[in-house]
């Protein structure tokens, strides 16, 4: 990341809303899932710059952060299926980064997902901008 994308992006999160942090946060982790698997996937020859294992770690603290984060005693109804989630994305992709396995950063992923789009929907929607 160029000096100007470094600044444009350290302004835009600090002058984020909370939502919208969550939201980066979401968007960061599923990144750097994705960018993971792509990089298990690749020959040795092929890999780009970064660390599978690092990936998934900023990934796991992410996921993990956010489900910190929820308050089940406020809504048990919404926030118990989201735990449930929570806990198999971390389960996927700790054996992803145990077993250097691409296919369980992939399932990661695509139950991550949706999750992503959701909050991002949510909060859009709510903020008046879909």
């Amino acid at each position: 990341m160029n000096a100007a994308a470094r600044r444009y992006h350290a302004v835009a999160t600090q002058t984020a809303s909370g939502e919208r942090l969550m939201i980066l946060l979401m968007h960061a982790a599923l990144s750097s899932m994705q960018k993971a698997r792509a990089h298990l996937e690749a020959s040795p020859a092929d890999r780009v710059e970064g660390d599978a294992d690092a990936l998934v770690t900023k990934a796991l603290d992410i996921v993990q952060h956010l489900q910190a984060t929820l308050d089940v005693t406020r809504s048990p109804a919404l926030t118990k299926p989201l735990v449930e989630c929570y806990d198999f994305v971390v389960w996927k992709l700790v054996a992803g980064r145990n077993q250097r396995d691409a296919g369980s950063i992939a399932q990661a992923a695509q139950v991550f997902a949706p999750i992503v789009d959701a909050f991002d929907h949510a909060v859009d929607t709510a903020h008046g901008q879909r």
